[in-house]
């Protein structure tokens, strides 16, 4: 806990007189962060207050930090994604299921969001709805969605119907924005709005999809990312039909991903 403390500290470029002030001694926060003393409960809910963080976010990053079976496969899920291929999704379920630290809960909810994902794929919607059902069927019940949570339901969510949809879209636009602090994660959240204005677009929802995408354009402008503005851009400029736009978007997607500008285009 000592390790974590002191980087979320200097991630968010506080002293440790900042962060201990009125709690504790500057000395003794000095050997919290060292290992050389211990703190109890009471102190580490002001200090997580001092830092800004919440319970949640602080349990994630101590998770991140140490070694969690479940979100190492998280990684696993995200290459496989990309390959999405017979061979890739077979040999990821069966590293799963061999795994003795995973609990049967968590095996499942990775195997089946694997197979969600590959049924998408091959166009066999029914199947892949048995399995993203199964999902959701373990992580309803839960209060907060951790960040893991909600990079597997931004993968599944489009297949999903009626009442259940709006649930899971009502969960992830509510619980992804506890987790924008976290490490590469600001990529989960510009996909899904990605994603689902592209959903809404195709749903025939102007409207909705001309929010998403605005959305999805505002996150990316505050997160510096170039390439999913460009491709926010382009989508909100057809859609809008604001040629300017669309222009701007195309001009910068040649320059950071051409191969993607090119799949973009074919969208039209």
């Amino acid at each position: 806990m000592n390790e974590l403390l002191k980087k979320i500290r200097e991630d968010r470029c506080k002293t440790k007189k900042e962060i201990s002030e009125g709690i504790i001694s500057q000395k003794t926060y000095s050997n919290i962060e060292k290992g050389i003393t211990s703190l109890d409960l009471n102190d580490l809910t002001k200090i997580l207050k001092n830092l800004d963080v919440t319970f949640e976010e602080f349990a994630y990053q101590h998770k991140e930090m140490y070694e969690d079976y479940f979100s190492k496969y998280i990684h696993m899920i995200r290459k496989t994604v990309y390959s999405c291929n017979d061979k890739s999704i077979n040999d990821s379920i069966d590293t799963i299921l061999k795994d003795s630290n995973l609990n049967i809960r968590k095996k499942k909810i990775l195997t089946s969001t694997l197979n969600c994902i590959f049924n998408i794929g091959k166009g066999e919607l029914k199947s892949a709805r048995v399995h993203a059902n199964i999902v959701w069927s373990y992580l309803k019940e839960f209060d907060t969605l951790y960040a893991y949570d909600l990079f597997l339901l931004t993968h599944i969510f489009i297949i999903f119907t009626d009442e259940s949809l709006n649930h899971v879209i009502s969960r992830i636009k509510k619980d992804i924005r506890k987790w924008r602090d976290f490490k590469n994660f600001q990529i989960v959240e510009m996909s899904f709005y990605l994603n689902y204005g592209k959903y809404l677009e195709l749903q025939g929802q102007k409207i909705e999809a001309v929010n998403a995408y605005n959305e999805g354009l505002k996150l990316s402008k505050i997160n510096n990312n170039a390439l999913y503005a460009s491709v926010c851009m382009v989508r909100l400029g057809r859609l809008t039909q604001n040629q300017k736009l669309v222009e701007q978007g195309i001009y910068i997607l040649k320059i950071f991903n051409p191969n993607l500008c090119k799949e973009v285009l074919k969208e039209e």
